[in-house]
């Protein structure tokens, strides 16, 4: 996914989509998601299939223990307030072809909003890296699935290095240990493990099959 700078103009969509990206990665704007100036460029996401990936949450203003690195990275003029949850619900609406991504499942704070989201809008998806279900609230996990349903779900991890694989691994585990009445468990942890964000990679045009060397390389290393 490439970086969509919004002070850029929109022909970066064009040309991140001629130069082989699958989709684009939003954060720590200078204005909100749902500013109007910006949808120039979901107008072209949307035309080229691209699915957009949005961080959510929060813009590194966390406590120093949380975010000591970030609270001293991130850009100054990126406030919590451009980055919540809710400003993609307009974005979802007013461009219903557009695959829209919500990173964290919204934040310590937009938890539940998130999931309604979900439910209320085919075209939104979000992951669960660095999420209350990822932090503490996994005994959540099949009411959300329930919800939402797994196919809005995807995995993700926030981690460099190998930690993203050993995310991947707690999260198969965790899947293969539930037993949630009559719900197929096993076929939620795969849709959430990989098989959504195949089938989204896959409808932006780029093929699956190119990242699927990379990440079995990544597990044998």
């Amino acid at each position: 996914f490439a970086f969509l700078d919004y002070h850029k103009t929109p022909d970066i969509v064009d040309d991140f989509k001629a130069r082989g990206f699958a989709g684009l990665k939003a954060h720590f704007p200078d204005w909100p998601y749902d500013d109007e100036r910006n949808f120039p460029f979901y107008e072209r996401a949307e035309k080229l299939n691209m699915p957009i990936l949005f961080h959510c949450g929060g813009a590194g203003l966390d406590a120093p223990d949380v975010g000591q690195f970030a609270n001293f990275t991130f850009p100054h003029g990126s406030l919590n307030r451009n980055c919540v949850i809710e400003t993609l619900d307009p974005i979802c609406k007013y461009f219903p072809k557009l695959t829209v991504i919500g990173a964290h499942m919204g934040g310590r704070k937009g938890f539940h909003y998130c999931v309604e989201m979900a439910r209320s809008n085919d075209n939104f998806h979000f992951d669960i890296s660095c999420s209350p279900l990822a932090r503490q609230w996994q005994d959540q996990f099949r009411d959300v699935i329930e919800y939402a349903g797994a196919h809005k779900i995807l995995f993700g991890s926030d981690c460099r290095g190998d930690a993203p694989v050993i995310y991947g691994n707690f999260w198969k585990y965790f899947f293969l240990t539930r037993f949630w009445g009559n719900m197929n468990v096993r076929k939620a942890g795969e849709l959430i493990c990989g098989e959504n964000a195949l089938r989204i990679i896959g409808q932006s045009g780029y093929d699956p099959k190119r990242i699927r060397p990379r990440a079995q390389a990544a597990i044998k290393e």
